[in-house]
């Protein structure tokens, strides 16, 4: 007990206080900036291998989006029963335009569109297979029409897929192309989107610690840089803020490695 009396009585020594300086500032220069440097070549590299799978996805979007806008240009309905399925398919294409159009337009360099939005729009694409393989009046109600907008949806089909060259245009390809961009273009990635989102929450996360960690040895620089103006800082003050800054960026530092663990194990 007399030795804590004595511990927290004491004022500290001018080498006391250059040993916490050196601490901290090795801390703030040697180990939060480099630990900065290094969260964002960590970020800079899973950004990397996504953009490099999302581009191509949001081209083949953007294209389909062509070929499905062409489709409903040159379908036509036979009788009331078909103007309801043509409404039926018109709200789900405009569903997929619309995000589809934000997401190429604002998303060339930064994929814009997030997981739920991604998941969305191709679910309503697959809701397009899913309706005429559901209600195969469809076919008997709808038809393609005016040879113009016909050869229009061929040119918009060989643009999205050069291997569909010789499919006949008649209503079965609308689904068939629909149900392929789901199964062949989605179904691969549709984790992908989430697994990023899921990096930059952690991402962030980290370097929030790394700025917390940062503030407080800040901090505990200053007032011990300053303690003479409050006539001597105790001993046990100067230790205490050394203790903390050091606990903080051990939080720190096993933030960042769990970061560099996740870069590992995100396959993508």
């Amino acid at each position: 007990m007399q030795i804590l009396t004595s511990y927290f009585s004491q004022t500290v020594t001018a080498s006391h206080q250059s040993l916490a300086v050196t601490i901290l500032t090795t801390m703030i220069i040697g180990g939060c900036l480099i630990i900065l440097v290094e969260n964002q070549h960590i970020k800079g590299e899973i950004a990397s291998r996504y953009y490099n799978i999302i581009r191509p996805f949001y081209h083949k979007l953007a294209l389909y989006v062509k070929f499905a806008q062409q489709c409903m240009f040159a379908l036509s309905a036979i009788d009331e029963e078909g103007k309801r399925y043509k409404k039926l398919l018109q709200d789900k294409t405009i569903d997929i335009k619309r995000l589809a159009l934000r997401a190429v337009m604002t998303g060339k360099d930064n994929p814009y569109l997030n997981a739920r939005e991604l998941d969305s729009i191709c679910n309503n694409i697959n809701g397009i297979w899913y309706c005429f393989d559901r209600n195969y009046g469809m076919y008997s109600h709808l038809i393609f029409s005016n040879d113009y907008l016909i050869e229009e949806v061929r040119n918009s089909l060989i643009e999205y897929d050069r291997s569909l060259l010789n499919e006949p245009i008649d209503l079965h390809l609308f689904p068939k192309v629909s149900g392929d961009f789901f199964i062949k273009e989605w179904q691969p990635i549709d984790n992908i989107p989430y697994n990023y989102e899921y990096f930059n929450k952690n991402y962030k996360n980290c370097n929030l610690y790394l700025y917390g960690s940062f503030v407080i040895e800040i901090s505990s620089l200053i007032l011990i840089f300053f303690s003479e103006s409050f006539n001597n800082i105790s001993l046990a003050s100067v230790d205490f803020l050394v203790l903390s800054s050091i606990g903080s960026f051990i939080f720190a530092i096993y933030k960042h490695f769990k970061l560099n663990d996740l870069l590992k194990t995100l396959q993508f």
